[in-house]
């Protein structure tokens, strides 16, 4: 048995897990179809600035964007999202693989959905759809509505405001570069190899050094 180092290993763990628990995440990783750069997209952009569903461009060479919103209830007649938002993706290369990624604080609770789409793939009647003539673009999109049932009559008329980090990342190896969870992941595989490996060789030799300090005050 090695309580200490198992002590320490266990704490490890846990504020690992703690500090990831602080943030909802949801995430989608795909491989690009073709390559889009902002030369390619900007065509697209003013034809698809009076559509209500679109936002804006999203692009690796500025990954991060934060915006706070102000979400809405799903009707009960829909079994749909309250709010749809789609996001035209630049800087990406035909072939590589990327990350999505959507985060927003624990307390509060969203019925959220992220995935990617080819615009030739949408429904031609949507503002969004671009034919195979016209060109391509991929786009990153998320869905949401408010979550929750309260007994404060204010807070089911009017949800809380909510702030979003949304993130486009390039994948290497299949691993987001700069992804705390795979990061915090490493470090627990890495606590579980220390607790096989270094760990009893570590005790073995303390206690080599205890018997020979032990047989040497005994002389």
């Amino acid at each position: 048995m090695l309580p200490y180092t198992g002590r320490y290993i266990i704490l490890l763990v846990a504020l690992l897990w703690a500090g990831s628990a602080s943030a909802n995440i949801e995430q989608v990783r795909f491989f690009a179809p073709f390559t889009s750069t902002a030369s390619d997209v900007k065509p697209f952009e003013s034809q698809l600035h009076n559509s209500a569903s679109f936002v804006s461009k999203l692009e690796i060479s500025n990954p991060s964007r934060t915006k706070t919103v102000s979400p809405k209830f799903a009707s009960q007649q829909s079994s749909g999202y309250a709010t749809e938002e789609y996001y035209l993706l630049s800087d990406i290369n035909k072939g590589s693989f990327y990350e999505f990624r959507v985060c927003w604080p624990a307390n509060s609770p969203l019925d959220l959905k992220v995935g990617v789409v080819k615009a030739s793939d949408m429904d031609p009647s949507s503002e969004l759809y671009l034919s195979g003539e016209q060109g391509d673009a991929f786009y990153a999109y998320i869905k949401y509505s408010a979550y929750y049932y309260s007994d404060v009559g204010d807070l089911l008329k009017n949800p809380r405001p909510v702030t979003f980090e949304l993130i486009l990342s390039k994948c290497t190896f299949l691993v987001v570069l700069g992804d705390s969870v795979a990061a915090q992941s490493l470090l627990v595989i890495l606590g579980v190899i220390g607790w096989r490996y270094a760990a009893p060789y570590y005790y073995n030799f303390m206690r080599s050094i205890q018997k020979r300090e032990s047989h040497s005050k005994k002389e």
